[in-house]
C-alpha cells in the first residue's frame, strides 16, 4: 500500500489523499490530488512533488489551475515539449535557473516531514491483512494525523 499526498505548506495538514496498491505509477495520482484540494477550494500557487509525478499532462494540470509546478526532471528527459507549453518552460527553469528551482523545490521537505510524522506517531506498519482493510487503515492513519495537527493548533 501507498498513500500519495499532498501537504499544505502552511498547515502541514493533508487535504487530499489516494492510496494505491503501490505498483502503479505515480504520476497517474497527481491530477486526481491537485484537482480535490482545487474543488474544495484551496489557493494552489506551486506545487512540489518528486520525479516520479513528472509528466506534460501534470505540468499542463497544474497550470491549468493556476499553480506552478516544481518537479525535478529525471535524467535523459529532452525539452521536446511535445505541445506543452509548461514542460518546455519548466525544463529550461531547472536547467538554468537551478539554485531558484531547488529553493521552490524545497517546500517538498514538508511532505517527507508529514509522513515522518505518521509513521513517528502511528507507526510504519499496516497490521490489517485484508487488502481493502489496509487501505482503509492507511486512510485512518492520515485523517488521525490532521486531527492530532488539529489539536495540537487548538491547545
Amino acid at each position: 500500500m501507498k498513500a500519495h499526498v499532498i501537504v499544505g505548506v502552511a498547515t502541514h495538514t493533508i487535504p487530499a489523499v489516494v492510496v494505491t496498491s503501490g505498483t502503479s505509477a505515480d504520476c497517474l495520482q497527481f491530477s486526481t490530488l491537485v484537482q480535490t484540494v482545487a474543488r474544495a477550494g484551496f489557493t494552489l500557487r506551486e506545487i512540489c512533488a518528486d520525479k516520479a509525478y513528472l509528466s506534460r499532462e501534470n505540468l499542463e494540470m497544474a497550470k491549468t489551475l493556476g499553480a506552478h509546478p516544481y518537479i525535478p526532471f529525471k535524467v535523459g528527459s529532452t525539452s521536446q515539449a511535445q505541445g506543452s507549453t509548461m514542460w518546455k518552460e519548466m525544463f529550461h527553469f531547472f536547467h538554468e535557473h537551478r539554485g531558484e528551482f531547488e529553493e521552490h523545490y524545497h517546500a517538498r521537505s514538508n511532505v517527507e516531514a508529514v509522513f515522518a510524522s505518521v509513521k513517528r506517531k502511528l507507526g510504519e506498519t499496516l497490521v490489517s491483512k485484508d487488502v481493502v482493510a489496509r487501505g482503509n487503515e492507511l486512510l485512518a492513519k492520515m485523517l488521525v494525523y490532521n486531527l492530532t495537527v488539529l489539536v495540537h493548533e487548538m491547545y
